[in-house]
């Protein structure tokens, strides 16, 4: 991994159609192995009414953009994701992206005094992993009892006692009182993340395909 930043894209053949059909089979079947079981239920009246309320901005006209119609998965089969999970999946990978990206530039600008960071992203978890294990261990370990204590298993049918993203954390009191306030806060998170998932996606493939990405 530490090499990472050497790495040039190779000219072997792509993998075969068995050997995708098998990697896909694989991690399905790791997926589904966190999936709480449920006999399969069939409804033929899709809710059209699931994406009202939501946020929204004035680019998509002032209406939640869902052209896939993938909030209507659990409508069409109840082994299906509920809206709620979905939800809950994409502001965790919106908070992560932003986390990530602010990641890929702060230390360029700002040390922490008593670290000696690497600037390079490509190269700064490999040197952190063996120069600090225990602490790496230290943040597995708070990732993972978070991860634990607020896991949405009930949002796949819909249910759960709390809102999705809502963790309960606000020390700066950023999220507001009414409910416009609410959403406007919502929307704003929504939109900052998705361009950073983009963002930080970009940085990934200039790394790993080299003049991929312009400007990168």
């Amino acid at each position: 991994a530490g090499h990472l930043h050497n790495f040039k894209p190779s000219r072997r053949s792509p993998p075969s159609a068995m050997f995708r059909a098998v990697v896909l089979a694989v991690l399905a079947g790791a997926a589904l192995a966190f999936v709480p079981s449920r006999p399969t239920v069939r409804s033929s009246a899709l809710r059209m009414d699931v994406l009202e309320g939501l946020p929204a901005s004035v680019e998509v006209g002032g209406k939640p953009w869902d052209p896939l119609g993938l909030s209507k998965l659990s409508a069409v089969s109840k082994n299906n994701p509920d809206l709620k999970w979905l939800q809950e999946a994409e502001i965790k990978h919106c908070r992560q992206a932003m986390l990530a990206f602010v990641g890929l530039y702060v230390p360029k600008f700002f040390t922490i005094p008593g670290y000696n960071p690497e600037a390079d992203w490509v190269k700064a978890m490999p040197k952190f992993a063996a120069e600090q294990p225990l602490a790496l261990a230290q943040i597995i370990l708070a990732i993972a009892i978070v991860e634990g204590y607020y896991y949405p298993g009930e949002f796949w049918f819909g249910g759960g006692d709390r809102a999705p993203g809502d963790y309960g954390f606000d020390p700066l009191g950023l999220y507001g009182k009414s409910d416009e306030a609410k959403k406007t806060m919502q929307l704003k998170e929504l939109k900052n993340g998705r361009l950073a998932m983009i963002a930080v996606i970009g940085h990934f493939f200039s790394v790993t395909i080299p003049g991929s990405v312009p400007g990168l």
